[in-house]
C-alpha cells in the first residue's frame, strides 16, 4: 500500500466546470479512493450532474491545494491537486462515472478496492459539474493513495 493523502477546498461556485482535478507525477501513480462534494451551511437547492473523467490536460485559473498526509511522518505528496478551475480541462475525455445530484444532499463517491481509478504517471482525473448551478459555497474533498 502507498501513502494516503487528503485534500480539501471551498469556494463559491455558480457555473458548470471543474470542481477538482488530481494529476499524478511523471514518476509515480495515484489511486483515487473517494470524492466528496457538499454545500456550505446555506439551504439552497439545485440539481446538476457530476462527472468524473480522465482528460489530456487539466484546467487553470483555480488554485493548487496542498494535500495532507493521513499518516504522521509521510512525505509531502507529489500529486498535484487543483480546485475550482475557471478554465476547464481539455483534450480527449474518457468518462469514468456520472451521476445526477441535488446540491443540498451533496455527493459522495467511495470506490470499492477493485474499482478505484488508477491515475498513471502524468495522468489526470477531473471531477466537474455539467450545467450551471445556483451560486453557493461548495466544499470538495478527495482522498487518494500515492504510489512510487
Amino acid at each position: 500500500m502507498g501513502r494516503m493523502y487528503s485534500a480539501r477546498a471551498s469556494s463559491a461556485q455558480a457555473t458548470a466546470g471543474d470542481i477538482i482535478s488530481v494529476e499524478a507525477p511523471a514518476t509515480g501513480m495515484a489511486i483515487l479512493h473517494s470524492v466528496v462534494v457538499s454545500q456550505a451551511s446555506s439551504e439552497v437547492d439545485d440539481s446538476t450532474e457530476i462527472r468524473i473523467s480522465r482528460f489530456a490536460t487539466v484546467g487553470s485559473g483555480g488554485s493548487v491545494i496542498t494535500a495532507s498526509p493521513v499518516q504522521v511522518g509521510h512525505a509531502a505528496s507529489g500529486v498535484v491537486v487543483r480546485a475550482f478551475d475557471t478554465v476547464d480541462a481539455s483534450g480527449t475525455e474518457t468518462e469514468l462515472y456520472s451521476e445526477g445530484i441535488s446540491l443540498l444532499a451533496g455527493f459522495q463517491k467511495i470506490w470499492t478496492p477493485q474499482a478505484r481509478p488508477l491515475i498513471p504517471p502524468s495522468g489526470r482525473i477531473v471531477v466537474k459539474f455539467i450545467g450551471d448551478i445556483t451560486s453557493v459555497t461548495m466544499h470538495v474533498a478527495v482522498e487518494y493513495e500515492e504510489l512510487d
